[in-house]
């Protein structure tokens, strides 16, 4: 039971850090399944997934707006 309960936590830990180093290196095509745990792995894998989500999102107007007209829209007063 022991080694069970070490994997449950080592195995989400491994993939999280497998996944950080392709996102680090520009491969957005990652995907996190332990979001929705009820502990610190859920946590970071719901992070990552919030990050990822906000990279797409500037990625995507990013293709639509050039730097300086995406400054003006969010520093508009």
């Amino acid at each position: 039971i022991t080694s069970f309960a070490v994997m449950r936590q080592v195995r989400p830990i491994h993939q999280m850090t497998q996944a950080t180093r392709r996102y680090a290196e520009g491969d957005f095509d990652i995907r996190m399944y332990d979001y929705g745990r009820d502990d610190e792995i859920g946590e970071l894998a719901e992070a990552m997934l919030l990050l990822k989500t906000r990279e797409e999102a500037l990625l995507f107007f990013e293709d639509i707006f050039t730097v300086k007209e995406l400054q003006a829209l969010i520093l508009r007063p």
